[in-house]
């Protein structure tokens, strides 16, 4: 989303990315991300239980395609953190859109670490809840 956000903005969007990582480790996050949007610690996991994110297998947190996403991030210099001591490395993430009035008009929940829906399916569910 972050390579996307000029036209999210366009589209009246807001975006807040929740990481269940300490508050204390959020700024080096978005940082190392280089992210244009505010993130929010939610170390208890609360937010995901209420979306409804699952845990993921070993298999699912491991799975080739997540390991080749990581390699290739290294590969091309980006710093790859060690998890901290307590992070849930099993804890899949989402992207959820909400509208206006504070009504879920997208949810998107992840199999892997490295699933995201694709960028035009995000911004035809925008379009969509913007507009109606």
């Amino acid at each position: 989303m972050r390579d996307h956000w000029q036209e999210f903005e366009k589209m009246g969007a807001t975006a807040l990315v929740i990481s269940f990582a300490q508050v204390e480790e959020l700024a080096r996050f978005r940082s190392n991300l280089n992210l244009p949007f505010p993130i929010a610690a939610d170390p208890e996991q609360l937010a995901y239980r209420e979306y409804d994110l699952g845990k993921g297998n070993t298999w699912q947190v491991w799975h080739p395609k997540t390991v080749l996403k990581y390699l290739g991030y290294a590969a091309s210099g980006k710093k790859i953190e060690r998890p901290k001591t307590g992070e849930d490395l099993n804890q899949l993430g989402g992207d959820f859109l909400i509208d206006a009035q504070g009504v879920l008009g997208y949810a998107f929940r992840s199999l892997r670490p490295d699933h995201r829906p694709p960028m035009s399916e995000l911004t035809t569910a925008l379009a969509k809840i913007t507009h109606d």
